[in-house]
């Protein structure tokens, strides 16, 4: 009999045992799956502080809007209009004794850009100063006997000698004052018994110094080139297109160019397209006004640009802001700064790629996106290593 009542007991014991675990495991399948769903819910987020973002180069920017659309490559180079462009000579030769400039210096209208000397300058400046100060007396006598003449007291022979002398005299006197006056000699200081022993190269217009042909001790032929000046301001882009892409180009249609040995976008517009074709290659030229700062252009330089056929913009995030995994593509959106872990949220948002050039790709997103979203446009592949560390972690 107490056998049977131990028996009873124990199964008691054990039935209580089995429903106790069952209601606790039931418990934790509860609290699981409500982790489980916490973690899915928060599977896209990744949290960077700024130590790890600085350290791997991660940077926040805006999604831009640019025309990336149908594209014409094209080649070039800066140019300016004749009259922008200015080799300057020395009209009459001399030895260079300084020279004020470098090439690639800012210079203003009048500025002295080398100083010459020679013994010939000073030879006519006496020439001028001898040939002035008789003037002076011949012009006196002339006038004198043009009264006498006129009074009948001197024959018109007399008078016609004395009237050749003076118109001879003043012409030879108005040609070596524009002599002094072409190269810049101040006529008036010569009149007045000064001697300038040089003669100053300035600058015809304000500009760029783009060439410096001469050095100090050098003779300057006469008409021979010393410098060359540019008026920037003028500078344009002039490009080539070639015959089978004619039908596309118009006014107003935008470019994008570089320099070869540069990554630094410009921006300019066509203004007008030459209605003649060059032979070799069978090819017509565009000009193009420079939108963008271009201080740092030069004349001359050698241009590789994409030519707008598409005039539209569309969101366009860097190349480096992209990362495919699984098939798809994806940008990480930046959500907000968290307080309290005092780190950046970044979401995984799946995208749409469309034309790609220049660095920079045509997005769209799969659900709307406010006009202000930010987005990692650097390091969006450590982002993606980050969020598959977590989801490796979770799966533990």
């Amino acid at each position: 009999m107490k056998n049977k009542i131990k028996m009873k007991t124990l199964k008691i014991i054990i039935l209580s045992a089995v429903t106790i675990g069952v209601i606790v495991s039931c418990g934790n399948s509860t609290s699981i799956n409500e982790a489980h769903d916490h973690e899915h819910a928060h599977g896209n987020e990744v949290f960077l502080s700024a130590q790890q973002m600085n350290t791997v180069g991660v940077e926040i920017g805006a999604i831009e809007q640019k025309n990336i659309g149908a594209i014409i490559k094209i080649n070039g180079s800066l140019e300016v209009p004749p009259q922008a462009k200015a080799d300057i000579s020395p009209v009459k030769g001399g030895i260079v004794k300084r020279i004020n400039v470098i090439e690639g210096d800012v210079v203003k209208k009048g500025q002295v850009l080398a100083v010459l000397q020679h013994p010939d300058l000073i030879d006519l400046q006496t020439e001028y100063s001898a040939n002035y100060h008789e003037l002076q007396y011949i012009e006196k006598e002339y006038l004198r006997q043009k009264e006498l003449h006129a009074e009948k007291i001197i024959s018109n022979k007399v008078f016609e000698k004395i009237e050749s002398e003076y118109h001879s005299l003043q012409s030879k006197v108005l040609a070596l004052k524009t002599q002094l006056q072409i190269i810049g000699i101040h006529v008036k200081g010569v009149e007045e018994g000064k001697i300038y022993p040089s003669i100053n190269v300035t600058s015809p217009f304000n500009g760029v110094v783009s060439s410096v042909e001469t050095n100090i001790g050098a003779y300057a032929e006469p008409m021979t080139k010393l410098f060359e000046v540019v008026n920037t301001k003028d500078m344009h882009a002039d490009f080539m297109v070639y015959e089978k892409d004619v039908d596309k180009v118009a006014v107003g249609q935008k470019i994008e160019f570089s320099t070869l040995n540069s990554q630094k976008m410009y921006e300019a517009e066509i203004h007008n397209i030459s209605p003649v074709f060059e032979n070799d290659p069978k090819a017509i030229h565009l000009h193009a006004d420079i939108l963008s700062e271009k201080s740092h252009l030069v004349p001359g330089l050698f241009l590789s640009g994409n030519l707008h056929v598409n005039d539209y913009l569309n969101n366009v995030v860097p190349d480096d802001a992209i990362v495919e995994d699984k098939g798809k593509f994806f940008v990480f959106v930046w959500e907000n700064f968290d307080d309290s872990s005092q780190k950046n949220i970044f979401i995984k948002t799946e995208i749409i790629k469309g034309t790609t050039t220049n660095g920079y790709t045509e997005v769209s997103f799969l659900t709307d996106i406010e006009s202000d979203t930010k987005i990692a446009v650097s390091g969006a592949y450590y982002i993606l290593s980050e969020l598959s560390k977590e989801e490796q972690e979770h799966d533990h």
